[in-house]
């Protein structure tokens, strides 16, 4: 049970941090780093914004499945 309290701790703090970059950061120009500093200035430079964010779910998604479902199992399921 503690650890079920954990995933939903860590997916708030997610959706709050998320809300900040789109809310905040992105409209003003003041970018982040890794990823999201890289989505945000080629969104700003070159309009690739849903590109880049198909890429980044497809991979997360991958990488998720991959981790909490068996190797062979989770990647079939998410395949488009």
């Amino acid at each position: 049970m503690n650890k079920f309290f954990d995933y939903i701790l860590l997916t708030v703090g997610a959706a709050i941090v998320a809300m900040g970059l789109e809310m905040i950061l992105a409209p003003i120009g003041l970018v982040d780093d890794g990823v999201t500093a890289f989505s945000i200035m080629a969104n700003a430079m070159w309009g690739l914004r849903q590109k880049l964010q198909h890429i980044r779910n497809t991979v997360l998604n991958k990488f998720i499945s991959h981790i909490f479902l068996w190797p062979g199992r989770g990647m079939l399921t998410l395949a488009f």
